[in-house]
């Protein structure tokens, strides 16, 4: 098999992978009202279907990275894979709200395997000058789910019930596992040393931070404008839906975009991003029409959707090969936490204008600090 052939094997793998997470991370939220009747559960007890996945993901994540380096990549690629669609149909199938948290939970632990392990191996395969190219690409399919996965969860609760969230899963997993199952196997080097001496790779560090805050941001934004189209501009779910695709393809697009980016450019662009993220989300409630306000929202969209795949395309490029597992498990671990502190920045604050205003001021916090790092010590 040819490295190209084995690296575009790993590519569907991936970002069928990366899909399905990124799709369960938030096409449930629409589905809560649904599940909480089903169930009999009281809203703060359905909240941890969300809950308890994105906290799997997040405290599991360091150890997938690692295990894949020690292990193999397509090794526990595969591992990961097969654990999630099972604990998907246990989900799809589940008889009561302790179930569906527990297996939830399972799906969690899958994709803390299958994220890390798959950017490693992508990074690793195929021939060097298109590997930044494929993990962008994956990471750009994650994209679409992401910013699409309110608006799918939803109408696929209202069509054919929440349970097919999960029967979907199961049939994208399977796909991606026959995918994996041909590609090449990749290893990390023994005797590489403790992961936690990433923490002296300075590119690695600053560029991870600022993954952090445009990740934060994101949920922000994937937060407060799907409800602004629904509460203050009184669109129903699908003329919402087709409002919001203009910045779910930016999202898409950001991921191959991000791949091309030269690894002694990643800190610059990064903070040109934030910077255009920053202007986006201040700007965006004072937008007086429908039109301009999807305009901005979609130049926010992008500008998020580049930074948040540069944090984990550039991180690969910094890191020693032998540590992408490990470095893709610590970037996902420092992102995902991030994630869960845009979540609790929507609940406090009232208004969509506040909050969009202190995501603004962060992301504009990070260009220039990262500005400034970048000044004293450049990528090279």
């Amino acid at each position: 098999m040819s490295a190209r052939t084995g690296q575009r094997w790993a590519l569907i793998a991936v970002a069928l992978g990366v899909f399905c997470v990124q799709l369960d991370s938030f096409a449930l939220n629409q589905a809560l009202p649904a599940i909480g009747s089903a169930s009999g559960g009281g809203s703060p007890d359905v909240r941890w279907v969300v809950s308890a996945y994105l906290l799997a993901v997040g405290v599991l994540m360091l150890g997938g990275g690692a295990l894949a380096d020690r292990l193999g990549r397509r090794r526990v690629l595969r591992a990961g894979l097969g654990l999630f669609g099972v604990a998907s149909a246990v989900c799809a199938v589940s008889p009561g709200l302790a179930v569906l948290v527990a297996g939830r939970v399972v799906q969690g632990a899958g994709g803390a395997l299958l994220m890390p392990a798959g950017l490693a191996l992508l990074s690793a395969v195929g021939p060097p000058e298109r590997r930044g190219r494929a993990v962008g690409v994956a990471l750009g399919l994650g994209g679409v789910a992401t910013a699409a996965g309110p608006f799918a969860g939803g109408v696929l609760t209202d069509v054919f019930g929440w349970r097919s969230v999960f029967w979907l899963n199961v049939l994208v997993v399977a796909v991606a596992v026959v995918a994996a199952s041909r590609a090449p196997e990749s290893r990390g080097a023994r005797g590489s040393g403790p992961k936690f001496s990433l923490a002296r790779n300075g590119s690695f560090v600053a560029l991870t931070a600022a993954g952090m805050v445009a990740n934060a941001v994101t949920v922000v934004f994937l937060f407060v404008v799907p409800l602004t189209l629904h509460r203050v501009w009184s669109l129903d779910a699908t003329t919402a839906g087709l409002v919001f695709l203009p910045s779910a393809a930016l999202m898409a697009v950001a991921g191959p975009v991000a791949g091309g980016v030269a690894v002694r450019r990643a800190v610059p662009v990064m903070a040109a991003c934030l910077t255009v993220a920053a202007s986006a989300t201040a700007t965006l409630p004072l937008m007086g029409t429908l039109p301009l306000y999807a305009a901005v929202g979609a130049c926010a969209a992008a500008a998020l959707g580049v930074a948040n795949a540069l944090t984990l395309v550039a991180t690969q490029a910094v890191v020693p090969p032998e540590r992408a597992g490990g470095g893709s498990g610590i970037t996902k671990a420092a992102v995902t936490v991030a994630a869960g502190v845009g979540v609790a920045l929507t609940g406090p604050v009232n208004t969509g204008t506040a909050v969009l205003t202190t995501a603004a001021c962060g992301c504009l916090v990070a260009a220039v600090v990262l500005v400034l790092w970048w000044r004293r010590r450049p990528v090279v």
